[in-house]
């Protein structure tokens, strides 16, 4: 092999080995709660499915009935992660979800709600509101986050 093929075969070896890399990064998932009281951030990252080019999520919960960061966690995957919401709660999430709109939230969240009842009612809210997507369909979400990476 001469000194040029195995040069080429070694910067071919190093740049596949670094597409390989970027493709199997972690991905950090911000799950908003209420009160706690969600599936539980491990729980609900491992059954969630990854999109295209992430290894695995590094769940990190925000509690909207706590005091919120001052500043948002730099990730554009968030779920809000809402196993029941009682309706003298309302008011408290949706000032919650202003104020984190207002520091940083992205524009695109999946909803995990199995109560379809208010979940409509929320979605079209955060639509109209804060212009904010909220969406229960996980492709249809990766997809849209995927597609405001793309674009900026």
């Amino acid at each position: 092999m001469s000194g040029d093929q195995a040069s080429g075969l070694r910067q071919w070896s190093q740049t596949h080995t670094a597409r390989e890399d970027a493709r199997t990064v972690p991905a950090r998932l911000v799950i908003m709660t209420w009160q706690g009281r969600g599936t539980g951030p491990d729980r609900l990252a491992s059954r969630l499915s990854l999109p295209e080019g992430v290894s695995h999520w590094q769940p990190h919960e925000l509690v909207l009935s706590a005091p919120l960061p001052e500043a948002v966690p730099d990730s554009p995957w968030w779920v809000l992660d809402l196993r029941q919401l009682e309706a003298r709660s309302a008011p408290g999430l949706a000032e919650a979800l202003r104020a984190l709109y207002h520091t940083g939230m992205p524009r695109t969240v999946l909803l995990n709600a199995p109560d379809a009842t208010w979940a409509s009612g929320l979605i079209s809210a955060a639509r109209a509101h804060l212009g904010v997507s909220l969406m229960q369909e996980v492709q249809a979400w990766h997809q849209a986050v995927t597609a405001s990476l793309t674009w900026g």
